[in-house]
């Protein structure tokens, strides 16, 4: 699915953190929304219920071996929007 490999894309870092991929299954498209002023958060990436973001990870960042900018890096969180986040569920 196309809105999956955008996903894929920006959790590699190949597409910007706040771009926001969501599709709209009733009007069967898919929304690319980049504009400025959207209020985004960050959330932890899970696969099949299971987090991206293991004890050795927390271990790391509170060991300071690690930052909040690596776990985006390394596509262990992302920031989304209402309608992304939405999607998401």
């Amino acid at each position: 699915m196309f809105a999956n490999g955008m996903r894929t894309l920006r959790r590699a870092g190949k597409v910007g953190d706040f771009v926001s991929i969501y599709v709209n299954e009733k009007q069967r498209c898919v929304y690319i929304a980049s504009d400025g002023g959207r209020v985004c958060r960050p959330l932890v990436i899970a696969d099949n219920g299971v987090s991206r973001i293991k004890h050795h990870h927390m271990k790391e960042l509170k060991d300071g071996i690690r930052n909040f900018d690596s776990f985006l890096r390394e596509g262990l969180i992302e920031y989304l929007d209402v309608n992304e986040e939405n999607n998401a569920l």
